[in-house]
């Protein structure tokens, strides 16, 4: 079956009625959640497609949770496994009436997460208005119709003729920010090259339409980097990249056939869906109308993230990346910066950890090499640098530098493909470094996504493009269990710790019920785990502690909480660790940062001890 991301209609939803027949076949005697069709198609999945969501990647969701047999799914009240979601929502599997859902709340657009492809996700927008209507927002110095063949086989391409006189044909004026891809769609018609501009000539590339192998512009005056690609029917997508801010105008003009400058004399051009996106390169098509289209990981949308392979939910603290440009590294920012010496910066077309084809490669002229960043920060304050590095050349070490310019050596080698090292230090001046270096002065890497954060340990990639962004915090919660949790119950989780060892209490799970009944998964600076109980008359707290040893940063436990007439016994890795008694009973349940939420399950009954140990093995 594939993915099944999917919009809710079209190919997949009719698919849904076509399987609806023969599904229970294809489900796993044994493994009840074992195989995609029932994670993704069953119940669960009409449902969240029905309510306009999307089901996402159910196979790797399937193959992280084989070991929830057909029993122990049926006796659960809730099931949660991350693989349905949409705007302020995160599907729980059970029960299947919605009542177990969970809303989620996030602000800003700058939260990225890694894909079930292996490549992280970032939100995506369209920042052209009337992106195929020419005869709207843009301004014409032309005759202009619609009606042409496109590259995509519909009849809603523009034709576009400039009389003698000038070589603009036409422009919107927009507002950018930084680094930004203007890009549309091009098929010649009189013998005519066609430019790309934002703003004057200054800004701009010139583009030969007779060649269906060229890959970027015969001219470029200004950008960062330009493209060219044949998609068929006459048509090119083409593209040039620049580092724009403030008001600016995306222009469309004739060149000579051969793009070497600007035509006066006339011609007529086919083109088709522009667009402008921030970023080095342009992404699929946003169509727009009247404003702005935003798609991707947009505000408010749980972020399932499949760092490792299997899916989790990732809930973090928020965070602001302090370096502004932290991809094209080819800016003044790192290869004009002051501190930056005896390296040579190349643009590459590699593909980079986002799945673009563009990066950075660098390569040092002596052993004094060093790739710098600087930004400002304030004596005492903890900041962590991280940076995504790949091997071309050489065996030699790299060397990424703290806020103080410690070092610290990483070994780096083609087996790897792209590893983000990270070092954390407290700073003792208001200079917060950013240096990276070569031990071996003639290796060759590329270098992508570098972040600059406060913090102690390094969170998911936040980018920026012309100045800091700052990503808010993950909110999840289930506001209300489908029923009360009292005499007797279960609760299950699996959870990823992202916080280090010596980080302060950090709640990752919460119940709260009636009076002041609250149970705590918390991970704690004595480099434990600690389940903290609060009594439901409000007394002093009980609490068990894990005898298993040290829950690690980037490690995964599986836990259990028992509740049977009074008496507590947690479970945690396959085994008991402890009891004690206390009364409570809990109706709410939230999910806290920093944590990576793997799965939930919330059980009526006691479960035995051998069903706890089976359920938390690792």
């Amino acid at each position: 079956m594939g993915y099944l991301t999917n919009s809710g209609t079209g190919f997949l939803k009719d698919a849904l009625t076509t399987v609806s027949n023969v599904k229970s076949y294809l489900v796993n005697k044994t493994g009840y959640l074992v195989d995609a069709i029932r994670v993704g198609i069953g119940d669960f999945g009409q449902r969240v497609l029905d309510d306009g969501g999307t089901v996402e990647a159910s196979a790797e969701a399937a193959a992280s949770y084989r070991e929830i047999t057909k029993d122990i799914y049926d006796q659960a009240s809730l099931v949660l496994f991350p693989s349905g979601y949409k705007d302020n929502l995160l599907y729980s599997h059970k029960p299947v009436n919605g009542s177990g859902d969970f809303t989620y709340t996030r602000g800003t657009d700058t939260a990225t997460r890694v894909g079930a492809d292996g490549y992280i996700k970032k939100e995506r927008a369209n920042l052209l208005e009337q992106s195929n209507q020419f005869d709207t927002t843009w301004v014409i110095n032309t005759s202009v119709s619609e009606g042409e063949e496109g590259y995509d086989g519909t009849t809603d391409a523009w034709s576009l003729t400039r009389a003698v006189g000038g070589a603009l044909m036409g422009y919107q004026t927009v507002s950018l920010s930084g680094v930004s891809t203007y890009s549309i769609y091009a098929k010649i018609n009189t013998n005519n090259g066609i430019g790309l501009a934002l703003g004057g000539l200054s800004i701009a590339a010139r583009f030969d339409l007779r060649d269906a192998t060229k890959t970027q512009a015969v001219t470029e005056t200004g950008i960062i980097s330009s493209s060219q690609k044949y998609v068929g029917n006459g048509f090119y997508r083409l593209s040039i990249t620049a580092n724009v801010s403030g008001s600016t105008q995306a222009r469309i003009y004739l060149t000579t056939a051969d793009a070497t400058t600007s035509d006066s004399n006339g011609g007529t051009h086919i083109i088709q869906d522009s667009q402008i996106e921030e970023g080095l390169v342009a992404t699929p098509y946003i169509e727009t109308t009247t404003a702005p289209v935003y798609e991707g990981l947009t505000d408010n949308l749980p972020r399932i993230d499949y760092t490792g392979g299997t899916p989790s939910i990732l809930l973090e603290p928020s965070r602001t990346n302090q370096c502004s440009q932290s991809e094209y590294i080819g800016s003044s920012d790192w290869a004009g910066n002051g501190n930056t010496r005896d390296i040579i910066v190349t643009q590459t077309s590699e593909i980079n950890p986002e799945g673009s084809a563009i990066c950075w490669k660098i390569q040092g002229t002596s052993f004094d090499n060093q790739l710098a960043n600087n930004s400002s920060t304030t004596s005492g304050t903890t900041i962590t640098n991280s940076v995504y590095v790949k091997r071309v050349s050489g065996t030699g070490n790299v060397i990424l530098r703290d806020v103080n310019n410690s070092q610290t050596s990483f070994s780096l080698s083609v087996a790897d493909g792209w590893k983000r090292i990270d070092v954390t230090g407290t700073a003792t001046s208001e200079t917060a470094r950013f240096y990276l270096n070569l031990v071996d002065y003639t290796d060759e890497i590329l270098v992508w996504g570098a972040q600059q954060e406060q913090g102690s340990y390094p969170t998911s990639y936040i980018p920026t493009y012309n100045a800091s962004a700052t990503r808010a915090a993950d909110l999840g919660s289930l506001l209300t269990l489908p029923e009360t949790l009292s005499t007797n119950y279960t609760i299950f989780g699996e959870t990823t710790r992202l916080s280090p060892n010596d980080e302060t209490d950090d709640n990752i799970i919460e119940l709260t019920g009636t009076a002041s009944s609250k149970f705590r998964l918390i991970a704690n600076q004595n480099s434990y785990t600690r389940f903290r109980f609060y009594p439901s008359d409000g007394g002093a707290s009980v609490s068990v502690y894990e005898t298993l040893g040290e829950w690690s940063q980037g490690s995964t436990i599986k836990w259990a909480l028992v509740y049977q007439s009074g008496s507590i016994e947690v479970f945690a890795n396959g085994s008991p660790i402890g009891t004690t008694s206390a009364n409570m009973e809990f109706t709410s349940l939230f999910l806290r940062t920093p944590s990576k939420l793997k799965k939930i399950l919330l059980f009526t009954e006691a479960l035995s001890d051998d069903d706890c140990k089976a359920l938390t093995a690792l």
